[in-house]
């Protein structure tokens, strides 16, 4: 969890996906990405820009639950039992991971208000 918790503090300052409420959805990430998987860590290509992202182990355990039917909490309770650390690490790696991905364009166009529907 060390990449995820040395990302500069700048990227979570931006957080369009984020809302007040406690069951935060996640953000979805965009469908038309392409990733190849490398034991616990990926590559994810664009087509769109034809960049390339490669995810360590913390990143890719984020990535996969940036879909319908997890929340911001849900996935950092689930980081925080994996890798038996606190809490409050973990929701704060998560928030700045998801910062992160939507900074470079990977998540789908997303409102708080979509979580309504």
């Amino acid at each position: 969890m060390t990449y995820a918790s040395t990302l500069s503090s700048r990227f979570i300052d931006d957080r369009p996906w984020y809302h007040s409420e406690s069951q935060v959805p996640a953000p979805p990430a965009r469908q038309d990405l392409r990733h190849e998987r490398f034991g616990d860590e990926a590559v994810l290509f664009d087509p769109i820009t034809h960049a390339t992202f490669h995810l360590n182990a913390t990143a890719m355990f984020v990535w996969e639950r940036c879909r319908p039917g997890f929340t911001i909490p849900d996935i950092a309770q689930a980081l925080a039992n994996r890798y038996d650390t606190t809490l409050e690490r973990a929701t704060d790696d998560v928030e700045q991971l998801i910062a992160l991905f939507a900074s470079h364009g990977l998540l789908a166009t997303y409102s708080p208000a979509d979580s309504l529907l």
